[in-house]
């Protein structure tokens, strides 16, 4: 404990301008911090990068402990970052923490009363590096889809899925081939203005009117890229002979599935948010700004998830492309309550962010929180990614079994001992003391053992406890593969 806090309260905690005068300041094995008091025991930024998953049940503390104290010591590192928000009070939360750590002047507050804005259409459309630009689109329009249905308690079919992103494909492209860079509103007139069967596509008041139609004349006659003009044919072919053939039921549950989303950002203040000129991108974090979407879920409910899931996509794909030969800064995503952002994408993205030194830490209070969102298999292979575990105080026999088989099981020796009354000659009786042993293989903590975690308050003195593990270390303060310590909640306020 008193390492921890000298650590933290170490002079000179200020921003990416202390930072610089540090040696290697952004080198995988720069301390973090340390848990415990023995210098061994330290968390460098090569083991945050594996991935931070902290538990806790409600009122178990995990967030104004081990998450208070990694996210000054991320701050106090000069990481940039973004942080999603589920509650209202954790915009506040966070300008605290940078105030500590002298970090005020990289927040970034994005919400309607802030100047920032951020067009992801436009931004997505113009990540060249990444290939074939359209797609950049596509899988932005999936992503929110997934979660939209995920929300609403459903599961969408294959062919649905698939047939939106067809869709959306060649909304895009026709709207970039015609007028150059797409937008959301060009894209939305696009679709609602397209043949709703074969005859009207060849009907001369359609073609008069449709907006649809008119860009189709206009992308015939502009000058096309090399990809473009091997794609106009198949473009062409989808509004004028593909999509007017669908059934009606058909087509209007695919447009019904890309206009719920859209209609979102259209309108309102995610409209003043996401459709003008952009003035900050992901990449903002990249040079040490905290990015934090004030978007609270409680107050902002589905368009603040949206929103905020909106810019998780762009964020991770800007992340692991970016060059950390030439920016080694590292950057971390931060997520209380995170079972309202995770998506099938990231058991993928962590497999393979460690290399773009991006820190992920999730926090949540149980596995079925994360089990109702994903698969089995899905969060197997999340948690699985996430390399640091840190649990506190919980009631979830579900999680709190799985704590204990992480930590797994270990040789243990059991003592019995024994008395025993027999005959003894002449009518009398003799006592006997027998003493045993037997060599088993038990589980080092038991699941109950999380029940009883402090979890701070008064009547706990503001402590907290929790129990660390990491994969594939030893703790030299325990000697085990975990390690408990003591958070006090007052030296976070």
């Amino acid at each position: 404990m008193k390492r921890l806090l000298q650590w933290l309260n170490a002079p000179g905690a200020g921003g990416p301008h202390t930072v610089q005068k540090l040696r290697n300041p952004f080198d995988l094995d720069t301390p973090l911090s340390y848990f415990g008091d023995d210098p061994k025991d330290v968390f460098t930024i090569r083991h945050a990068v594996e991935g931070i998953q902290i538990w806790g049940g409600s009122g178990g503390g995990k967030s104004s402990s081990s998450g208070a104290h990694l996210a000054l010591a991320l701050l106090k590192s000069g990481a940039g970052g973004i942080v999603f928000t589920v509650k209202p009070d954790e915009p506040r939360i966070w300008k605290k923490y940078c105030a500590l750590t002298g970090r005020l002047n990289d927040l970034i507050i994005f919400a309607p009363t802030e100047p920032w804005r951020f067009n992801p259409i436009e931004y997505s459309y113009r990540q060249a590096h990444s290939g074939h630009v359209t797609e950049n689109i596509v899988n932005l329009f999936a992503s929110l889809a997934e979660v939209l249905d995920r929300g609403a308690g459903q599961n969408t079919p294959d062919y649905w899925a698939r047939a939106m992103n067809q869709l959306t494909r060649n909304a895009v492209d026709l709207a970039a081939i015609s007028r150059g860079t797409p937008t959301l509103d060009l894209i939305s007139r696009t679709i609602v203005t397209a043949p709703q069967s074969p005859e009207e596509a060849r009907a001369d008041a359609w073609q008069r009117t449709s907006l649809c139609y008119k860009l189709i004349e206009e992308g015939e006659r502009r000058p096309k890229t090399a990809i473009q003009q091997a794609d106009w044919p198949q473009v062409v072919r989808f509004w004028l002979q593909e999509f007017p053939t669908l059934s009606s039921r058909t087509r209007s549950c695919i447009v019904s599935t890309f206009s719920t989303i859209a209609e979102v950002f259209l309108r309102g203040e995610l409209r003043r948010l996401f459709g003008g000129v952009t003035n900050v991108t992901p990449e903002a974090t990249f040079a040490g700004k905290i990015l934090l979407l004030a978007l609270p879920i409680k107050q902002f409910g589905e368009l603040g998830r949206l929103a905020q899931v909106l810019w998780k996509h762009l964020w991770q794909k800007a992340a692991e492309a970016r060059d950390i030969t030439t920016n080694p800064r590292h950057v971390f995503l931060w997520a209380d309550e995170s079972q309202h952002f995770i998506s099938r994408a990231d058991p993928l993205f962590l497999t393979t962010s460690r290399s773009a030194k991006v820190i992920t830490v999730l926090l949540t209070q149980n596995v079925p929180n994360y089990l109702s969102v994903l698969s089995r298999a899905e969060v197997d292979s999340l948690l699985g990614n996430l390399a640091t575990k840190i649990w506190h105080r919980n009631s979830c026999t579900v999680t709190n079994t799985l704590a204990a088989e992480t930590i797994a099981r270990s040789r243990q020796f059991r003592w019995t001992t024994g008395l025993s009354m027999n005959d003894a000659a002449f009518g009398g009786q003799r006592l006997s003391h027998n003493v045993g042993g037997s060599d088993g293989v038990e589980l080092e903590l038991l699941p109950g053992d999380f029940q009883f975690l402090r979890s701070g308050g008064p009547e706990n003195r503001f402590e907290v406890d929790a129990i660390i593990y990491q994969a594939g270390r030893l703790w030299a303060g325990s000697g085990k593969n975990y390690l408990r310590v003591t958070f006090n909640q007052k030296d976070y306020v």
